[in-house]
């Protein structure tokens, strides 16, 4: 992103080397309180925007690794470096919690998808069942076999067990408490009731 003169401004291309967010990549942080474009007279953005301060620092990811970058250019000086640095080192923080954020986010989607286009290739009823949210993913395959539609078979666990012969319930639920306390294997064979009403 870049933004001048209080305006967000389109995406520029601009290569490291030989400027002084080539440090910044590094994990360094670089402040010039003035005069940077004569530490980096092969720095043609320097010139073309008559930049005479910098400030950059990295962006740092949870686990240490540099995962972006914040500048500051300025045409004017830059005073009170510990206090810019201070203020500059929150946005910076918050910032990268948000780039980390957000590749998670682009992580999980993917990742979604390849297991959505696996389930959809299979012949069999596949499920997923996260215990954080609660939520069950079935598969379009598996409501198919039953003959339910998603509103008649909703992506919650009690519309699982609804389905579910009496007579299997007691031992899906040791099963699954086993499973859960235990992390022994979940392996159960259990009755569903289809759409007919026939198990």
């Amino acid at each position: 992103g870049w933004c001048s003169e209080g305006k967000v401004r389109e995406n520029v291309t601009y290569s490291l080397v030989g400027t002084p967010c080539y440090n910044v990549g590094g994990g360094a942080v670089c402040f010039y309180d003035h005069g940077v474009r004569r530490h980096f007279p092969d720095d043609q953005m320097l010139s073309d925007l008559r930049v005479e301060s910098y400030m950059g620092m990295p962006l740092r990811s949870t686990d240490g690794r540099v995962i972006g970058m914040m500048s500051v250019f300025s045409d004017g000086p830059l005073d009170h470096r510990e206090r810019l640095q201070a203020i500059f080192q929150i946005f910076a923080a918050r910032a990268a919690a948000e780039l980390e954020r957000h590749q998670a986010e682009v992580a999980l989607r993917k990742s979604e998808e390849r297991y959505a286009l696996a389930a959809s290739g299979s012949t069999a009823g596949v499920w997923d069942w996260d215990l954080r949210s609660g939520g069950v993913y079935y598969s379009q395959r598996f409501r198919e076999l039953l003959g339910y539609t998603p509103e008649e078979f909703p992506s919650h666990f009690y519309a699982w067990e609804q389905k579910m012969h009496g007579d299997d319930l007691p031992l899906f639920r040791e099963s699954l408490e086993n499973h859960l306390e235990r992390r022994s294997p979940f392996c159960v064979e259990y009755r569903l009731r289809v759409k007919s009403g026939e198990y």
